[in-house]
């Protein structure tokens, strides 16, 4: 009983329902093999002669155990050994053929089947022994601060709504207007005039009512604003781009100084760009101004000058390269808090161009926390940093009870 798998270094797992997956096809090439799945470098051809392999993968349908499913090999194939059938098992194991056939609430309760779709996405990265809704459930118990109900954020509203996370506070202090209505697509011509929170909230309560969630109507001012909506979530994502620059130092010093990871989402003419901050475990955007200062003499005194012109761009946002940022970032999202791939922007700016339809690393400053010189997340002197690079001085985010 031989197979041919590309997984060879994985452990082997011990199934307790193994199933053979079924998000892959399984189909007959020829007389003496067969394949399973159908995207490329994702496919595997397996060599099956006798159709032992086929027949095993039959009875792998979630309804046994592996012993089981051992046993009833033997009675059909009783030329096999205990040990050829449990081989087998476990290179379809290894080679990520497998999964969990125990039924889950995602599979059998109304209220939780609007993500299965999620759950068998999933699927596709776990193994047997791997609990199919596991990921699913950390994103249900995922309380998400999203600043920012414009252009990026509301798009992230929308996709955070469909991965399911459990709880949401969104703040924003703009209205509606016709011309945000290119790209802000949670919003209709109804809701022009209307503040975004409000309408906002009524999207999501349409479009997932299983989300707790509070709207919050506020200018982001200051690091401690940041800290009284970003009390309690385990995850920041950063929408807003006012002022430029400076306004990521106001969420890096709350989220840094409560040990709460952040994602940060922008988009300028014909690139977007991504990057992420766990606090303790990257540089924080501090550090990422010090590594800029540190590579080009001419950074800070660009930086600030451009923040004395208080540029205001004019509406300047195309929905689908909008989408695909978001896309990234919420992405980045559930990376970080499923761990079902590792993260990608962790201390790494991930650039999109739109022209060439490319995401690489631009600037990577993940390994370069500065605990001497950055203000932030280490012990450099604040105040001599902000002055260089035209910053309000920041203080402490925490605020006294």
């Amino acid at each position: 009983m031989t197979i041919d798998t590309d997984n060879p270094t994985l452990p082997t797992a011990n199934p307790t329902f193994p199933r053979a997956k079924p998000i892959y096809p399984r189909y007959q090439e020829d007389a003496d093999a067969f394949r399973i799945g159908a995207q490329r470098d994702s496919t595997f051809e397996i060599f099956d002669p006798d159709r032992h392999v086929w027949k095993l993968l039959e009875l792998l349908d979630g309804s046994r155990d592996a012993e089981a499913a051992v046993a009833e090999m033997l009675r059909l194939h009783p030329g096999l050994t205990p040990d050829d059938v449990r081989d087998a098992i476990g290179q379809l194991d290894r080679s990520r053929l497998l999964d969990d056939g125990s039924a889950t609430r995602y599979d059998t309760d109304p209220g939780y089947s609007r993500y299965l779709g999620n759950v068998n996405y999933f699927s596709h990265f776990l193994r047997s022994a791997d609990q199919r809704g596991a990921h699913q459930d950390r994103l249900r118990d995922t309380r998400v601060c999203l600043l920012g109900l414009g252009g990026g954020g509301s798009t992230v509203l929308q996709l955070l709504a469909g991965v399911g996370v459990g709880s949401i506070v969104a703040a924003d202090h703009d209205r509606i207007e016709l011309t945000n209505l290119n790209r802000q697509l949670i919003y209709r011509e109804s809701d022009v005039g209307s503040a975004k929170v409000e309408a906002a909230r009524k999207f999501l309560e349409q479009h997932n009512s299983h989300i707790q969630a509070e709207f919050v109507d506020c200018f982001i001012d200051g690091p401690q604003t940041v800290a009284r909506l970003i009390d309690g979530a385990d995850i920041v994502v950063c929408a807003v781009d006012e002022p430029p620059g400076i306004v990521q130092r106001f969420v890096n010093k709350a989220c840094v100084e409560a040990a709460v990871p952040c994602v940060y989402g922008l988009s300028q003419v014909s690139r977007g760009r991504v990057f992420s901050v766990i606090p303790g475990e990257s540089g924080c955007v501090d550090c990422l101004y010090l590594h800029y200062d540190a590579s080009d003499p001419k950074w800070a005194k660009r930086f600030r000058v451009f923040g004395d012109i208080a540029f205001r761009a004019p509406t300047l946002a195309y929905a689908p390269n909008l989408m695909r940022v978001c896309a990234e970032l919420v992405d980045e999202v559930v990376r970080i808090r499923t761990g079902y791939l590792p993260p990608r922007s962790v201390g790494v700016q991930l650039e999109t161009d739109f022209e060439s339809g490319t995401t690489y690393p631009l600037t990577e400053w993940r390994w370069e926390r500065d605990p001497q010189r950055c203000p932030t997340c280490g012990s450099g002197d604040e105040k001599p940093f902000a002055e260089r690079i035209g910053s309000p001085v920041l203080t402490s985010s925490r605020i006294s009870s």
